[in-house]
């Protein structure tokens, strides 16, 4: 559900960057028709949810196993990721080499992993990351 200063996290694994982006992507079509994305779907996120603006997608080449180095460059990163190590801490998340942040949006949890294709991510959880 949109809520601002909040963002979610998924993280797992794809194929390659491409197919992470053909994954979480919105499509439109000629008419300017939406069809949610395999993301969307697979977590059963309302497009009218959030904003696509405030979606960030990582893919990094080799898989790691610390949120710190995953997220060093993603937006408010100094406040993210504090934030999820201390969520995450000693729940053992293994190695991951892709993940979508959604910003101002806070996931219900609903769905907690899926898999598709050449992608597999788990819902990592929501932090707060600017007060509003």
């Amino acid at each position: 559900m949109e809520r601002q200063g909040y963002v979610s996290l998924w993280i797992g694994s794809a194929k390659s960057d491409d197919e992470l982006w053909e994954y979480a992507q919105m499509i439109y079509t000629e008419d300017g028709d939406y069809l949610p994305s395999q993301f969307l779907k697979d977590f059963d996120i309302d497009e009218d949810e959030f904003d696509e603006d405030f979606m960030e997608q990582i893919y990094v080449d080799l898989e790691t196993g610390s949120l710190g180095d995953f997220l060093a460059d993603c937006s408010y990163d100094d406040v993210v990721i504090p934030e999820f190590e201390k969520l995450t801490e000693g729940m053992g998340l293994g190695k991951f080499h892709a993940g979508i942040l959604l910003y101002n949006f806070q996931y219900d949890g609903r769905i907690a992993q899926t898999e598709h294709d050449n992608c597999k991510l788990r819902y990592v959880g929501s932090v707060e990351y600017r007060e509003v």
